[in-house]
């Protein structure tokens, strides 16, 4: 099956990154995580219902959309599938053209969700950090700094004169203005 699915992947233009079972995609998905990850439940070493878990304590997994495939179609092992952290589930034999689709409908889901992120955090004129995310990094800061027992610093960087460059020449030069500083801000002293 694995062949097949292989060669469906890539003649449908996806790279494929291929586990022999469970414990080798959790290496494989550490190493580099995938956009989307498809699971057999049936796999040696590693069932794939205990690898879905695996992988969704993985810091990096919250994104990552994970179908499971089995040749199970009862209730049990479908609800099994969905409560171990997969997003969707395909029965075998595989419907090629459903499998296509689900794919696609996952990773533009993943996609509209990481602009939605983005544009919740980052200014929409200058694409800098914006508020939220500054107040986010700085809770989470604190709050490290209160679990170990240590201490953090916070830099605060005024321009001088931005109001007057704003009402002067505009809010599209003082964005731009933001952006050279940026540019110029050596690379361990980027924002955030």
């Amino acid at each position: 099956m694995m062949s097949a699915l292989t060669v469906f992947l890539k003649q449908n233009g996806y790279d494929v990154m291929e586990a022999m079972d469970g414990q080798h995609a959790l290496n494989l998905f550490t190493q580099a995580p995938p956009n989307l990850v498809l699971l057999d439940i049936d796999m040696p070493i590693m069932d794939g219902y205990t690898a879905c878990q695996a992988l969704r304590n993985c810091p990096c997994s919250a994104q990552v959309p994970i179908i499971m495939m089995t040749g199970l179609s009862d209730s049990q092992s479908v609800d099994h599938a969905f409560a171990s952290g997969a997003d969707d589930y395909v029965t075998k034999p595989i419907h090629w053209a459903v499998l296509r689709q689900r794919i696609r409908m996952l990773i533009e889901r993943r996609k509209a969700e990481e602009t939605i992120q983005h544009q919740a955090t980052f200014d929409g004129l200058t694409d800098l950090p914006n508020r939220v995310l500054f107040m986010d990094r700085l809770d989470h800061a604190i709050s490290l700094a209160h679990r170990n027992q240590g201490n953090f610093a916070v830099m605060f960087i005024d321009l001088d004169r931005f109001k007057e460059i704003n009402d002067t020449l505009g809010h599209a030069s003082g964005d731009e203005l933001l952006r050279q500083v940026l540019r110029c801000t050596p690379p361990d002293m980027t924002p955030l």
